[in-house]
């Protein structure tokens, strides 16, 4: 058969059969174009360069968006390739060659797939953007602007493959149906009902097994980097096991209704007989249908959790409206006048010292550590050596943070730190002194991704010996120095116009 030919009869089998190529290239290009807009955030420099993990939780979704679109590829094609025996086997009678078949079905998908392709990048372009503005707004990042969304030719590259890999999956499995069945068996095919499904205990058990593993290893990670990972890992697990489920428990649970007496009642018996008939061909569409549903349940909750906690991410990491930090390295013979020049800059953003409310100054130092047990030391290094943070504040400050009335002993701390599991412990070891510890609310700024502890000191002595306890590497200069300790003011304002004092303020921090 001429390719001429061969295209006329592509183009009048996709005509004949628009009812079914129609939802098939709608529904398989929105599968597509999900996946488009996800690769295009993750490509996507001002996603990567503002926010520091989104990337990372993107990617991960790139990868089950992926494998969902291209099972459902998979099953849409085996769909219609089903639907189509009738036409295939009438193919043969008439006289064409099998390879002739196949040169038909391949101008026809060839024909479809371009269609999806052009609908899920132009779509996914168009979506994308409203998807980046919405993104940024959720965020709370004002400066995103729809110029900050160009075209990803990484994306589309991205696309194209996943499309392709999709595309030559289905040509095969159409392909090896054909070749593999005569006419008759086609026509047979296209007649005959679903047999029952087989029971598979094998495959039953491995999927409540992979289940189990799957939701253990969501429930038992600890660590902030170290669980998206593992997240990750937990949700693929947790996707087999439902697509073998799925195969597998729901024909033996429909097997085992017959043994009951109520299976025989006219109210159950056409309904559970008839449905463990279609469960063997719709087994993956429904597992499909379940991951998705539940895909849409966590982003919503996700997404009304990140907004709900906007608020108190912002306060957790500006306890006041204003903030000002000193660049001065602070010590116990320069406190009083650092604090004093301090207050005085900010007192100068203002017409008159009533406007500013509020406020307090406060002293504080971060260093990287490593903790063995209960002692905290300077980090070294190490392939096998966890990274934590500790950020030091001073007892005065913090209470005035919190509006508090905590009081301590030399030897003791406030602690707190920004996951639970770190918090199992009575003292806390720094270089040869042990401390006592007292776990308060976290008030780690929760835009700190990293496990870290904080802590709370008496005074500007005991932040001294931790900070020449916890040295920091200084690159430039290739050697370990004591950590630095610096000042920072808080306030609010009352009583005079904030645009008008968010400018002068602007205008104060160039000048100085």
């Amino acid at each position: 058969m001429k390719g001429k030919m061969a295209k006329k009869f592509a183009f009048k089998n996709l005509k004949a059969h628009r009812i079914l190529y129609i939802p098939f290239i709608l529904s398989s290009g929105i599968m597509l174009l999900l996946f488009n807009i996800m690769a295009s955030l993750s490509a996507n420099e001002y996603v990567r360069t503002r926010h520091e993990t989104l990337p990372m939780i993107i990617n991960i979704g790139i990868v089950i968006t992926g494998i969902l679109t291209f099972i459902f590829f998979i099953y849409s094609t085996n769909f219609l390739t089903k639907r189509r025996n009738k036409e295939f086997a009438l193919y043969g009678i008439m006289g064409l060659e099998k390879k002739h078949i196949r040169k038909i079905i391949t101008i026809e998908m060839i024909i479809a797939f371009f269609i999806i392709a052009i609908f899920a990048l132009v779509g996914g372009y168009i979506f994308g953007k409203l998807t980046f503005l919405a993104l940024n707004k959720l965020m709370k990042d004002v400066a995103g602007r729809i110029m900050d969304y160009p075209f990803s030719i990484k994306a589309m590259i991205e696309t194209i493959i996943l499309l392709v890999v999709a595309f030559l999956a289905s040509l095969i499995s159409t392909s090896f149906k054909i070749y593999t069945q005569t006419p008759i068996e086609l026509l047979s095919n296209q007649k005959s009902g679903e047999g029952e499904p087989k029971s598979r205990g094998f495959i039953m058990i491995l999927g409540f097994i992979l289940l189990a593993a799957g939701y253990f290893i969501a429930l038992t990670t600890q660590g902030m980097l170290t669980s998206l990972l593992y997240f990750f890992i937990a949700a693929l697990i947790t996707m087999l096991a439902t697509y073998l489920l799925f195969m597998s428990f729901s024909v033996i649970y429909l097997k085992r209704q017959k043994k009951k007496k109520s299976y025989y009642k006219k109210e159950r018996f056409l309904g559970v007989s008839g449905l463990l008939y279609r469960i063997k061909s719709n087994a993956i569409s429904l597992a499909s249908i379940s991951i998705i549903s539940v895909g849409v349940i966590i982003a919503v909750s996700a997404s009304l959790s990140i907004y709900d906690r906007i608020e108190y991410s912002a306060s957790n990491v500006i306890p006041r409206e204003y903030n000002l930090d000193s660049k001065e390295n602070i010590n116990k013979e320069n406190l009083e006048e650092a604090i004093k020049n301090l207050e005085d800059k900010v007192y100068k953003t203002v017409p008159s010292k009533e406007n500013i409310k509020n406020e307090f100054v406060s002293y504080r130092m971060m260093a990287p550590v490593e903790e063995k047990e209960n002692k905290i030391t300077s980090f070294k290094g190490g392939e096998k050596t966890q990274q934590y943070f500790v950020l030091v504040y001073d007892l005065e400050g913090y209470n005035k943070r919190v509006r508090g009335d905590y009081t301590l002993e030399d030897d003791e701390v406030l602690l707190t730190a920004n996951q639970k599991f770190m918090l199992k412990k009575d003292k806390l070891q720094i270089g040869d002194k042990t401390f006592k510890i007292k776990i308060v609310d976290n008030f780690i700024p929760s835009n700190l991704a990293v496990e870290s502890y904080g802590i709370v000191v008496k005074d500007i002595s005991t932040m001294e010996y931790i900070s020449k306890e916890l040295k920091i590497y200084d690159k430039k200069e290739e050697k370990y120095k004591d950590a630095t300790i610096n000042l920072e003011a808080n306030w609010d304002i009352d009583g005079i116009d904030r645009e008008e004092y968010n400018a002068n303020l602007r205008k104060f921090s160039e000048e100085n």
